[in-house]
């Protein structure tokens, strides 16, 4: 059923280097693919922060880890609550060498049409969809895969010398993955953490910035919607523009 998976280009075991020295940020952190993504980089010698809302779960969290045997990593509750952009925080390494790696699916393609030119646009409904949830599940994940082009875009022109100086830090490598159907949480995380730690993802980044990752290890396509350099610029405004009406 599963021999998808037997032959995986990537191996998290036998294929990440060793992490010492590199602080990474999890988000969602505190169970499932957050939790085994953290496993695998912490058990590598990395330092890193599990982004979760609740001190309860996270402590669960860090005692299962710790049952399973961290390596020689270090695993620390980081409390992020990215429902409030007001209580979100930033990490900030510098003149560190950072990936940033969203997760999306292939729920992005129910999107056939969208726009952004206003807060409404982003929290659509889909009211008379025959799934609401998945549609705006799927156009969270749209959402993150046009971010990802404009701000590595923007990295490359000098519209965001700012926002590099403010952080204090430079972008060098963005990525892309989805998160499909896995036997277990752990084989699903195989993905995310090739993106974080893969040494063939430094050592080529004219094929791996901006791409999107099937399973495990693949790159793949995304839409035409996805592809949109207009839309992709659109919710980058817009975006900001709603950051700067709440004050941030």
């Amino acid at each position: 059923m599963f021999g998808l998976f037997s032959k995986a280009l990537f191996s998290p075991v036998t294929d990440i280097p060793d992490l010492n020295g590199k602080v990474i940020l999890v988000t969602g952190g505190n169970a499932n693919l957050g939790l085994h993504t953290i496993k695998h980089l912490a058990r590598h010698g990395a330092k890193v922060y599990m982004g979760a809302r609740s001190e309860t779960r996270a402590k669960e969290a860090l005692e299962q880890l710790k049952a399973e045997g961290p390596g020689n990593g270090e695993v620390v509750w980081l409390k992020l609550d990215l429902s409030d952009p007001h209580k979100a925080k930033k990490a900030e390494e510098p003149n560190s060498d950072v990936r940033v790696i969203p997760v999306t699916s292939d729920t992005h393609r129910l999107i056939r049409k969208a726009s952004f030119k206003a807060k409404d646009d982003i929290n659509k409904e889909y009211a008379d969809s025959w799934a609401p949830s998945m549609m705006r599940y799927g156009l969270s994940k749209l959402c993150n895969i046009l971010y990802i082009h404009e701000l590595q875009r923007g990295i490359r022109t000098d519209r965001t010398e700012h926002l590099l100086d403010n952080w204090n830090f430079i972008v060098r490598w963005l990525y892309r993955f989805q998160l499909q159907q896995f036997p277990t949480p752990d084989i699903a995380a195989h993905n995310s953490v090739f993106a974080a730690a893969a040494p063939i993802v430094k050592e080529k980044p004219k094929i791996y910035k901006t791409c999107y990752l099937d399973p495990i290890a693949k790159i793949g396509d995304v839409t035409a919607v996805a592809k949109d350099e207009a839309l992709q610029k659109e919710l980058w405004e817009t975006t900001e523009r709603l950051v700067e009406e709440i004050g941030l």
